[in-house]
């Protein structure tokens, strides 16, 4: 089920750099965002490519534009992964290149959400030219709570309008443009297609991730959809670090949160 919605063209208010191509780019894509054809991948790097020349007079100080990333994730195993990334496979293929034209500062939180204000605060204390954020709205709130100038392109984020990234869907204003899920809104109808799917089932299981600021949003309404279908639903309250979900092995006694 697909449930990403753009908000904003990220290019809106930044300046004149000499991105003509990019806009041009950046709008054949939303002019077809409707079409199945057009994917996150191809519109995020587009927007990245586009917002590093933004900020024209900063970009002129510096050998090359530096990309700030931010991340609520650990660093993969290889680093040489990250090359082969959407996002830097997609600026590669516009002519920005890792280590050619361009360099990345990456911050990672290693799923201590607590990290990411300090982290964003590092990015912008390096005068990075744009900032991406990966996991969520928490990396998101910490980018734009630490700067109002540098552009942000936000991969995933709830609802922007409610938790203030950005002004409206049509008119974001501010410097953050990106994706939004609508995990909340969508919560209901997973559970009905889960129920039409396993018709029998009394007891379905709901995992949450505490650290989530939409944690009880989203735990209220599936448990609402739940009551309307009279399905039992424990709640296993988990947080993404591997020694937070369970450091050993759960009791035989162990019961979720609204188990009887």
């Amino acid at each position: 089920m697909r449930s990403k919605s753009l908000f904003g063209s990220g290019l809106a208010g930044l300046g004149e750099p000499d991105t003509t191509t990019h806009r041009k780019n950046v709008h054949d894509l939303l002019g077809r965002r409707r079409s199945p054809r057009m994917r996150r991948r191809e519109l995020l790097p587009l927007l990245a490519v586009g917002m590093i020349g933004a900020p024209t007079v900063r970009a002129q100080q510096k050998a090359m534009p530096v990309i700030g990333q931010l991340s609520v994730f650990s660093p993969p195993a290889n680093l040489g992964d990250l090359l082969r990334g959407p996002i830097h496979q997609g600026m590669g293929e516009m002519g920005s290149v890792e280590g050619q034209n361009m360099t990345w500062e990456y911050r990672w939180a290693d799923f201590h959400y607590d990290r990411l204000p300090a982290l964003a605060a590092d990015l912008v204390s390096r005068k990075v030219d744009l900032i991406i954020t990966y996991g969520g709205t928490t990396p998101a709130l910490a980018a734009k709570n630490a700067t109002s100038t540098i552009p942000i392109v936000v991969s995933q984020a709830g609802d922007p309008v409610e938790f203030g990234l950005v002004t409206s869907l049509a008119r974001r204003g501010g410097n953050l443009t990106g994706f939004s899920n609508l995990t909340i809104e969508l919560a209901p109808k997973r559970l009905e297609l889960l129920c039409e799917l396993v018709p029998q089932a009394a007891v379905i299981a709901l995992l949450a991730n505490p650290d989530n600021v939409r944690a009880e949003q989203y735990i209220n309404s599936t448990r609402e959809a739940a009551r309307s279908k009279g399905v039992q639903l424990p709640v296993l309250r988990l947080g993404l670090r591997a020694s937070s979900i369970w450091p050993s092995p759960p009791s035989a006694n162990y019961k979720p949160e609204g188990s009887s």
